[in-house]
């Protein structure tokens, strides 16, 4: 539409002319307005929102208070590990190369618990098929069928256990100082 048309207009002048839409400086009251002033406050915020987590997990050693963890706190977890990811993938060409192996343990923590949140969702799948199954008791329901759906049940029972007793030492890692020390020397070389 003609609108549209008229934003592509003034949107291609503003991106071929210098200095259009910059933000004049204060001599009496600078403001960040530069990407490496910008970049490690954001980049801080967000581990800081991951780091948060700390006061609501287990000590790192007590695997089987792991076990007790709220489910859907670990999924809100890997959302702010996502975001965290996304803040470092998203200033990765301004910061230097460490900043790859930070991404990537990001990555590791955000699949460990993508793993865990798709068996929690298996999990009840699998109840809510079998108690169908159940409710309408039929006669020509194969024990092979029956079988199947609780061993299938029991395995991802299995896989739900282990990857929260393996989680804390993955925590460990993104929430301790080695990490918090590589963090903080990718983000003061801007």
């Amino acid at each position: 539409g003609r609108d549209y048309h008229r934003f592509v207009a003034r949107f291609q002048r503003f991106l071929t002319t210098p200095g259009a839409g910059a933000i004049e400086p204060s001599a009496d009251h600078p403001t960040p307005t530069q990407v490496r002033h910008v970049a490690p406050l954001r980049i801080w915020q967000r581990y800081t929102s991951v780091r948060a987590y700390e006061s609501a997990l287990p000590p790192p050693d007590d695997a089987e208070a792991m076990l007790s963890v709220p489910l859907d706190m670990l999924h809100a977890l890997r959302i702010e590990c996502k975001r965290l990811r996304y803040t470092l993938e998203f200033f990765r060409e301004i910061l230097p190369e460490e900043v790859e192996s930070l991404i990537a343990q990001v990555v590791q923590i955000q699949d460990h618990l993508g793993d865990l949140h798709d068996a929690e969702v298996a999990i009840g799948l699998v109840q809510k098929f079998i108690r169908r199954r159940q409710r309408k008791a039929r006669r020509n329901q194969s024990v092979l069928e029956q079988q199947g759906a609780w061993h299938f049940l029991e395995l991802k029972r299995q896989e739900l256990a282990r990857l929260l007793c393996t989680f804390p030492e993955r925590w460990q890692a993104l929430n301790g100082p080695a990490f918090r020390e590589r963090l903080a020397q990718v983000i003061t070389a801007l």
